[in-house]
């Protein structure tokens, strides 16, 4: 049975993707379907080419689903960095929850475009000596892993403290919505007074929801039923933090069900001694007490993430009083 090859539009203000050749898998290789494209500027003029493979095996994780090169006149202007999220809508048609993309230990400037385009580096890793790309001179890579999930954006919370050219580190993350009888379950910070939805930040090759459900179990010894996840949205969030990156988080809402069955956390030692637990909370109790927490302005960030999305749910209907 052959792959099914999609084509749709993709552009932005500044660059477009112009699709010069699909390739069908090579099983027998190890290799995927992939896509090649020319990026070139909306004019026409070609600038670079960049390809997606489309599956996750031992070649893609050491080689990445994705490829690109600019040429030099066209660099320094972050086009890598938009042809590889303009990749991701067409990786997102093909249900893939994550890509990777990885790149020589010594070249900075890929490594700034992996960080540019929103990816989390998740190994640092000696090549296979059998491989391909071992055998062209790269021994040493850094996996960088994007979500490119098609979820909607409910908020983005920019605080625009930091200036454009500073280094950034992302850390994408998911996390859990569970409604019953009214009240929604959340983890009470009792150190700091406030309320957050369970869930955290994504390890290795996880998939967003595979996250959550981790992260529930840790955090408030909920089982969340995986056949009842459903997307909900994004909030994206945006920042300097105290080690002067620009910290960039986007933040997955699923909605779902949990188990009956409580077990116990396993909680970190930060969130130990911050005092973690679970509790079914009204969502305007919720709401009262985070906007009175007294914390710092970096953390405000989080809890008025946490607060848009319980007005967001309030407002949609989910409580019915």
């Amino acid at each position: 049975m052959s792959f099914t090859f999609f084509d749709i539009p993709l552009e932005d203000n500044e660059i477009k993707l112009i699709c010069t050749d699909k390739r069908e898998a090579v099983p027998e290789k190890g290799f995927f379907p992939a896509y090649k494209f020319d990026i070139a500027l909306l004019n026409g003029t070609v600038i670079g080419k960049c390809d997606l493979r489309v599956g996750h095996n031992r070649n893609t994780y050491y080689g990445g689903n994705i490829g690109y090169s600019i040429d030099e006149p066209y660099r320094g202007h972050r086009f890598a960095a938009k042809a590889c999220m303009l990749i991701f809508r067409m990786a997102a048609m093909h249900d893939m929850q994550y890509v990777t993309i990885t790149c020589s230990i010594d070249n900075e400037a890929s490594s700034k475009t992996c960080r540019i385009a929103g990816g989390m580096l998740i190994d640092t890793t000696d090549v296979p000596k059998d491989s391909d790309l071992y055998k062209s001179g790269v021994h040493t890579v850094f996996i960088y892993k994007f979500p490119v999930l098609n979820m909607r954006t409910l908020h983005t919370l920019d605080s625009k403290d930091y200036d454009e050219k500073s280094d950034i580190e992302n850390r994408h993350s998911a996390r859990a919505i569970i409604i019953k009888d009214n009240k929604v379950a959340m983890a009470y910070v009792s150190k700091y007074g406030y309320y957050k939805f369970p869930g955290g930040g994504t390890d290795g090759l996880e998939t967003m929801d595979q996250t959550m459900v981790r992260e529930t179990r840790e955090e408030t010894g909920l089982k969340v039923k995986t056949e009842t996840i459903k997307p909900y949205g994004v909030v994206r969030r945006r920042q300097l933090n105290n080690r002067g990156k620009v910290f960039c988080q986007d933040n997955y809402y699923y909605l779902c069900d949990a188990e009956e069955e409580v077990v116990s956390q396993e909680l970190s030692e930060r969130e130990a001694e911050s005092g973690f637990r679970l509790e079914f909370v009204d969502p305007r109790k919720a709401l009262e007490a985070n906007r009175k927490a007294m914390v710092s302005d970096y953390a405000k960030v989080m809890i008025e993430r946490e607060c848009l999305v319980l007005e967001d749910l309030i407002r949609e209907g989910y409580f019915s009083c």
